[in-house]
């Protein structure tokens, strides 16, 4: 809405901004007065003018709080390290120690086996010494010369004395220096315990102290946990207050679908011209890049008002109408408000009301692409198809008169039935503009949740095996997961930088596989919701992720023409082969074990989870297949961007069985 705000909008000095920047900074929320809190605003009654004095000085108290308690934070944190510090210096002494202990017994080893090998030595040369002199004796008992056998003799028996003599006087010196090392290591244990005793004296100081920040930092973030809940009581008061005196303007219900409608687009967290997101309240109300764009309680001094009220936003559209700018103005100038119970941290889209989405055509002038199909895997086999803004349900064997599910965003892309077949979630979305997830009555056609909402299309829904569970992902790049034994919010996972194109659980439950537009697809833990493997080997945009049947392997394709296989444990690639066609959209798991995938060309093709190989081929009459869903009875169906519905039954090979326009 305002991708030129910085150059228009000159920063002002204001008492606000101080109070604007300690917002932006995390502080604390906005105050709903003037300038000037001493006069009264605009349309503003006394007692709820007497009620934002207040809040302003609770705004002012809190900053100050909020500043102490950050420098407690980290005198705390200081205080910490620094007990940590001495305790580490402690343990390291205590391991040098040991160290050392463990090289003593080391040396005392050494030098006892030099000891043993000496005395062996030592040993040695004496029986040598013992022989040689028996010799020497039998040959001067006989006086006879010494023959050459009697010689060789002399000669080993003076070989074994000499090397014996050699190993014994080298094992006596190891010995020696074993002896010094231990005395070198005795010394160096002898200095270390008077170390430790000085920093075990300072532990207790550090402890203390650490121990005394901590009390000091709860005692403050008690104290500032006060703060909210006397605001909200403060805000409520002058909710009523104005409420009462008829100057009452809501933002969720009036103020929030306008800014959502005309703003958000170009003022969001990915997207903040002029470094301002509107995305939600407490964004809207803090500072931009050249400072504030409402002033609360001064819609003249404004500068987004000015600007809408110039017509010179929405950028590049038309201008808001009449109504719409004197509704915002009358906002802004009553202290531009929340509900006091309403999350200013919210995206708009979560606290705008809920309306009924706009009825479906009676007849569509052209034939819609089919994003989204689901078969009931009951015996009565349902078969569950997109529609604009509703749902198309046709009964088994019949391409006529659907019967038809509205209630539901633009677009519906993700489809899936409960395993009783009485519930279909339901992902649709206005692209740019809304994601919804919702549940609905497949026999009624009632809608019986609201599951989620978010600012952009919702892409795919999945319930787990047992069927208590949700899983959903869209646009934002996020999953969320749905436990339907309870009313909890759901629990999200933020791992992929880009469009989350599919979600499927593991057939023992364990598991979710997801595959986005990040090039990746990754395996989580479907009870901690932690990562547990990413794979990246397409390289290209993935569209579809599916287990086999042993929740151990599984298969992938997107737009690099090829169908891989891999492993949960390592994401270890086991097998690849050729997709149908540039893009591969439509990835399903057939009952017997095989692998069928549609794409881009007019035709599909199966593959066997063993290895991965491709054993079989069959025809299409059109192009562009995204949608794909395998009945319990073993029929498929497929659907593609045409609107054209195709029945398929594996009888000598597959062949369509019907071929119809999804249409109502």
């Amino acid at each position: 809405m305002f991708p030129s705000l910085a150059h228009r909008l000159p920063l002002r000095p204001t008492k606000l901004r101080v109070i604007l920047l300690a917002i932006t900074l995390g502080w604390s929320e906005p105050i709903a007065v003037a300038e000037d809190p001493a006069a009264p605003a605009k349309g503003i009654p006394e007692s709820v003018r007497q009620i934002d004095v207040k809040l302003q000085a609770l705004d002012q108290e809190e900053a100050k709080c909020l500043e102490e308690l950050r420098e407690l934070r980290r005198a705390a944190t200081d205080t910490d390290r620094a007990w940590q510090s001495l305790l580490g210096q402690i343990n390291l002494i205590r391991l040098q120690q040991d160290d050392l202990s463990q090289k003593v017994k080391d040396q005392k080893k050494v030098a006892d086996e030099a000891e043993a090998k000496r005395q062996a030595a030592v040993t040695r040369a004496d029986a040598a010494k013992q022989k040689l002199a028996d010799l020497q004796k039998e040959i001067e008992a006989t006086k006879k010369e010494a023959d050459e056998a009697a010689k060789q003799k002399l000669a080993e028996f003076q070989k074994e004395i000499d090397g014996a003599q050699k190993e014994a006087n080298d094992s006596a010196e190891a010995a020696k220096k074993a002896a010094q090392m231990i005395a070198e290591l005795d010394k160096k244990l002898a200095e270390l315990p008077p170390k430790i005793d000085p920093l075990q004296a300072k532990v207790g100081d550090a402890e203390k102290a650490a121990v005394e920040s901590r009390g000091k930092v709860e005692a403050l973030e008690a104290k500032a946990a006060e703060f909210p809940k006397t605001r909200s009581t403060l805000s409520a008061q002058a909710e009523a207050e104005l409420k009462a005196a008829g100057q009452w303007v809501s933002f969720t219900d009036q103020i929030a679908p306008i800014f959502h409608q005309h703003c958000v687009a170009c003022h969001n967290r990915r997207n903040a011209q002029g470094r301002y997101n509107m995305a939600d309240y407490r964004s809207i109300l803090s500072v931009g890049e050249s400072g504030e764009a409402i002033l609360p309680g001064d819609a003249a001094a404004s500068h987004l008002v000015e600007m809408i009220e110039s017509g010179e936003m929405p950028y590049e559209s038309d201008p808001l109408p009449p109504d719409q700018v004197e509704l915002v103005k009358r906002w802004v100038d009553l202290g531009a408000r929340i509900e006091s119970a309403a999350d200013r941290s919210a995206p708009l889209i979560r606290l705008m009301p809920r309306l009924p989405q706009p009825a479906a055509p009676q007849a569509y002038p052209a034939p819609l692409a089919v994003t989204g199909i689901a078969v009931d895997p009951t015996p009565r086999g349902l078969l569950a198809t997109s529609g604009y803004h509703e749902i198309l349900l046709w009964a088994p064997g019949k391409s006529e008169a659907p019967r038809r599910i509205g209630n539901v965003a633009q677009r519906v892309y993700g489809l899936d039935f409960h395993a009783d077949g009485k519930r279909l979630a339901v992902a649709s979305g206005t692209p740019g503009r809304l994601g919804e997830v919702k549940l609905f009555d497949v026999d009624s056609g009632e809608l019986l949740s609201n599951l989620l909402v978010t600012e952009d299309v919702m892409f795919d829904v999945a319930f787990s095996p047992d069927g208590n569970r949700l899983a959903a992902c869209g646009a934002d790049g996020s999953i969320a997961i749905f436990d339907l034994t309870k009313s909890d919010p759901p629990r999200i996972i933020q791992d992929h930088a880009d469009w989350v194109n599919s979600i499927a659980w593991s057939p023992d439950g364990k598991w979710l596989v997801s595959a986005s537009r990040d090039k990746s697809a990754k395996v989580f833990n479907a009870e901690t919701l932690e990562l547990h493997i990413t794979f990246g080997g397409h390289g290209q945009d993935v569209n579809a992720a599916i287990f086999l049947a042993d929740s151990k392997t599984l298969a992938s394709a997107g737009n690099d023409r090829k169908v891989r296989f891999w492993k949960v444990e390592d994401a270890k690639q086991t097998a690849e082969a050729n997709g149908p066609g540039e893009e591969v959209g439509g990835l399903r798991l057939l009952a017997d074990g095989r692998v069928v995938a549609v794409g881009s060309v007019n035709r599909g093709k199966i593959y066997t989870s063993a290895d991965g190989k491709e054993v079989g081929e069959f025809e299409l009459p059109a192009e562009w297949f995204t949608s794909l869903a395998v009945a319990p009875s073993g029929l498929w169906f497929a659907g593609n961007q045409q609107g054209d519905l195709i029945e398929f039954e594996e009888k000598e090979g597959v062949k369509p069985k019907r071929n119809w326009k999804a249409t109502p």
